[in-house]
């Protein structure tokens, strides 16, 4: 029997021409864009209501967490809290020795203490009375001068016709002399009186009272930096200080205070992923290897601009008002 062999390439243009197709169709595809290139595809991509989970991190709200932290160079008195305990805002959780600034307190007190004493005093003396006293001696001096003039005027022609010794006459000219000066002394002692500036006086000192109670009151404010009190409600969830320690300000963290009632949930997404979503949308957030644990939240904030890998952050509000959900926990989104 005779064998019909066919040319090898009748065997291959089957399959070529449908290779070729497909192909040809999937090109279309890609460049209407009705699909996209495995390269252009991300393992976390997803879309509104698409049911594949999202990577994200749990982290604090704002306004959620708080730092301990010393604010003067001085020892460590007394540690009142320990981790895990939960606190109130302006609760004390550390005492610094503050010896040295409550004497500058007390120095500051006395001084204004004397400023008012003295104030008081002023006030308190007999102005008046002393006006009305100074007034009656001069009246007393002018009275006790025109007689003494009188005297003279009478004696003048006396003793000019020699009918008077020469005693009285000059005894009369001293009285005279005498009564003069002692009225120009009574009436400057009056003036002087008349003319002290009282009320000058007396708001002067009012005004160095207040700069000494302002003085005091920044001491009393500076004081209060010697106890360390807790910035929000919370718990301790880190406390790294011990009696005797003293720790520069402003490079020194002893210790942070969360409030997990509402936690955010850090997504970092691609520029596509984020145009699919809203400020509001809802989610839920599941952990790990415990899908039967959920909570509630909703997008808080979606950002503006990519960090270093190109990703752009998206916030998600969660209510967590047991605190069961942690911060800094790898988590599981699903957008609904």
């Amino acid at each position: 029997m005779q064998t019909i062999h066919q040319p090898i390439w009748k065997k291959f243009l089957g399959p070529g021409l449908f290779l070729a197709g497909a192909a040809l169709c999937y090109g279309v595809l890609l460049c209407t864009g009705k699909i996209s290139s495995a390269s252009e595809q991300d393992p976390g991509s997803y879309a509104a209501g698409n049911s594949e989970d999202i990577s994200g991190r749990t982290q604090p709200a704002p306004g959620r967490s708080g730092t301990i932290a010393p604010v003067v160079l001085h020892p460590v008195e007394e540690i009142l809290v320990k981790v895990g305990d939960r606190v109130k805002k302006d609760q004390v959780l550390i005492k610094i020795d503050a010896d040295e600034q409550q004497a500058v307190v007390r120095a500051k007190k006395a001084a204004r203490a004397e400023m008012e004493a003295s104030l008081a005093k002023f006030k308190a003396q007999p102005r008046a009375e002393e006006r009305a006293e100074a007034k009656a001696a001069l009246e007393s001096v002018r009275v006790s001068l025109k007689e003494a003039r009188r005297f003279m005027d009478r004696v003048e022609e006396l003793w000019a016709s020699g009918t008077i010794s020469e005693k009285v006459y000059f005894e009369g000219m001293a009285a005279r002399a005498r009564y003069e000066a002692e009225e120009r002394a009574a009436s400057a002692r009056l003036d002087k009186l008349l003319k002290l500036p009282i009320q000058e006086e007396i708001t002067e000192l009012e005004a160095k009272i207040r700069t000494a109670k302002a003085t005091v009151d920044a001491e009393m404010a500076e004081l209060e930096h010697y106890t360390v009190q807790a910035a929000l409600d919370g718990v301790i969830t880190r406390l790294d200080v011990n009696v005797g320690m003293v720790s520069r300000p402003g490079t020194t963290s002893w210790g942070e205070i969360l409030d997990l009632r509402e936690i955010d949930v850090r997504c970092d997404l691609t520029p596509r992923q984020v145009e699919q979503l809203a400020v509001g949308q809802k989610a839920e957030i599941t952990i790990p290897g415990d899908p039967d644990r959920r909570w509630q939240g909703a997008i808080s904030s979606i950002g503006l601009s990519a960090n270093q890998t190109g990703r752009i952050p998206v916030l998600i509000r969660v209510a967590n008002p047991q605190e069961t959900l942690r911060s800094n926990v790898e988590v599981k989104v699903r957008w609904q």
